[in-house]
């Protein structure tokens, strides 16, 4: 987990760079239905220069879908948790980048556009993990 200090709204975020295999999940257990939203994803920084210009989510033409279909709102949650996550930590700093997921788990009760959401937001803090750690 980044440090409060560190990712207070304002604050300036680490450089961001090309990542590979970076996970989100968020599952959480409590009766049925429960949360489950697990994906792997790539992160590419833009200039925003290419006709949109912020956060750009993406399937991989190779994504692996793992148990039920995946929905579009799924995605579009997902997206909308990364940026609001960003937006909280870093309200001063557009995030530029082109996130490519690879892989995502779908369970058929249990997900749905809530856990995708909350999955978008455990992955700008995977972001800012492997970043600091320099991985």
């Amino acid at each position: 987990m980044i440090d409060d200090a560190v990712s207070a709204a304002g604050a300036t975020p680490p450089a961001l760079r090309a990542l590979r295999d970076v996970h989100a999940r968020y599952v959480r257990q409590t009766s049925c239905p429960s949360d489950v939203a697990i994906l792997t994803f790539d992160v590419d920084p833009t200039t925003g220069s290419w006709g949109h210009p912020g956060l750009w989510v993406e399937l991989a033409e190779d994504v692996r879908v793992i148990g039920d279909t995946l929905p579009v709102a799924y995605l579009t949650a997902f997206a909308a948790g990364v940026e609001e996550e960003w937006e909280r930590r870093f309200s001063d700093v557009p995030l530029r980048a082109v996130v490519t997921v690879t892989l995502v788990k779908v369970h058929p009760v249990d997900s749905h556009e809530g856990s995708f959401r909350k999955a978008g937001h455990r992955a700008v803090e995977a972001v800012l993990g492997r970043l600091a750690q320099g991985v």
